[in-house]
């Protein structure tokens, strides 16, 4: 199968050119394109140039001198041990953001009640209306929720059990007991003295 003209050369085929391992595919590819070719030879010339740049050595006293530069200073004797008392300096640009926050804060305020104060009919209206479609809402949530709970399968059997007073009654008196007595189980276990080991003295 003939290689397609526009499968050029991989970094890796580069590299593998200059080591003389170049594959047959590469090497076929590499005798039908000019492009890869041309960048083959850029690529060894400049390979050869950094060969030929000249190197440096540092001194001896250079890793000290630059430890030197950023070894920390030991803490002083009268700094405090901890940053409870300690003061931070705040700048000019951060007390002016922090004046500017507070003035358009303010102002908004201000400006909000005095648009309250000469628009209350206005004010009255929206609250009114909001009170109205609140009522609204929990009226038609409450008739959403008793609606699903009626058309439960288990609704039916609860509904004979509640059908007289007499048996509500008595669900509820057991319901009592029942809640009691965990009441005073959970006290008694929580009261319950810790063992004592036997060779305390």
């Amino acid at each position: 199968m003939k290689p397609s003209p526009s499968d050029h050369w991989s970094f890796d085929d580069y590299d593998d050119y200059e080591s003389g391992q170049l594959s047959p595919t590469a090497r076929f590819h590499f005798e039908t394109c000019e492009r890869c070719r041309s960048a083959a030879t850029a690529d060894l010339d400049l390979r050869k140039a950094l060969t030929t740049l000249e190197t440096w050595t540092p001194a001896a006293s250079f890793e000290s001198r630059v430890m030197a530069r950023v070894a920390l200073q030991p803490a002083s004797s009268t700094e405090p041990a901890t940053r409870t008392g300690q003061r931070f300096v705040v700048s000019r640009r951060t007390l002016a953001w922090a004046a500017s926050i507070a003035i358009v804060v303010v102002g908004s305020a201000t400006a909000s009640v005095l648009w309250s104060l000469q628009h209350q009919a206005l004010v009255t209206g929206w609250a009114k209306l909001l009170m109205s479609e609140s009522s609204r809402l929990v009226w038609l949530g409450l008739q959403t929720a008793t609606a699903n709970i009626t058309e439960q399968p288990w609704y039916a059997g609860l509904r004979t059990v509640w059908g007289t007073s007499t048996r509500l009654a008595l669900v509820l008196a057991a319901s009592m007991v029942a809640y009691t007595g965990g009441v005073v189980m959970m006290r008694r276990l929580l009261a319950a003295p810790a063992p004592t080991s036997a060779n305390a003295h």
